[in-house]
């Protein structure tokens, strides 16, 4: 099962990320600017995979990305849509979120190739993204 959600949507969506309240099936996340007070004490417990979007003009959603970096222990992809924190329906985030669905549901190689490897992926070379940040990448 893979969970994602948009603002207080994808911090709820990082809390079942985390098995809370019970373990729920899911094996990856995908938060979308996410923002709430619950998150933070949520990272640390990550038992899926995540795919963090914030956007350039969104310090909330910021802020819970640098806190995803130093403390998920799962592998995480943090990229920055340049934009503004309404964009989790902007065309340009579409292929990035199918992307990522695709290659940790599907395990679908050339999805995989969007983030993966860093610095040469699809979207390392996409000028609509400005960051891609990795922890605990696959082998």
């Amino acid at each position: 099962i893979g969970a994602s959600g948009h603002s207080q949507g994808g911090g709820a969506t990082i809390t079942a990320g985390a098995g809370v309240p019970s373990p729920m099936g899911i094996v990856t996340t995908m938060p979308l600017m996410p923002i709430s007070r619950y998150e933070p004490a949520h990272l640390t417990q990550q038992a899926a995979t995540m795919l963090l979007v914030s956007a350039t003009d969104d310090e909330r959603a910021n802020r819970v990305a640098d806190g995803a970096l130093a403390e998920v222990t799962t592998e995480l992809v943090d990229a920055q849509f340049v934009g503004v924190h309404e964009d989790a329906m902007n065309p340009g985030i579409h292929g990035a979120t199918v992307a990522w669905l695709r290659y940790q549901l599907m395990g679908d190689e050339s999805a995989k190739a969007e983030f993966y490897p860093a610095g040469a992926c699809g979207l390392c070379d996409d000028s609509g993204w400005e960051r891609l940040r990795y922890r605990n990448t696959p082998q």
